[in-house]
C-alpha cells in the first residue's frame, strides 16, 4: 500500500500549478511564446511572464520555451497543439 501512497503523490509532485499551466496553455491558444503578447493576453506584466517562464523551465527541467511545451505536452498537462511535427509556429520568445 505503501508503493501506492508513494506514486500517487509523484504524481502531484510533477504537475504544474494552475497559473503555469494556464500559461502553456496561452502560449498554444495564441500560438506564441513572446513575453509582451503573453502579458497582454493574460491581463499580467512581462516580469511576471518572464518568471512564470523561468519556474516552468527549472520544474520541468528544460532549456527553452519550446521544449517546455513540447514535454507539456508529451506528459499531457496540455493539450495538443495543432500544430505539425517541425512546424513550431509559434513566434519568438522576446
Amino acid at each position: 500500500m505503501s508503493a501506492n501512497f508513494h506514486d500517487v503523490n509523484h504524481c502531484q509532485c510533477e504537475r504544474l500549478a494552475p497559473a503555469l499551466n494556464r500559461l502553456l496553455e496561452s502560449c498554444i491558444e495564441i500560438k506564441t511564446t513572446n513575453t509582451k503578447i503573453l502579458a497582454e493576453y493574460l491581463c499580467r506584466s512581462p516580469a511576471t511572464i518572464r518568471t512564470q517562464f523561468q519556474r516552468i523551465l527549472i520544474l520541468m527541467d528544460v532549456y527553452c520555451r519550446y521544449e517546455a511545451l513540447r514535454k507539456a505536452e508529451e506528459k499531457g498537462w496540455v493539450r495538443c497543439g495543432c500544430r505539425q511535427s517541425g512546424e513550431s509556429g509559434y513566434t519568438d520568445t522576446k
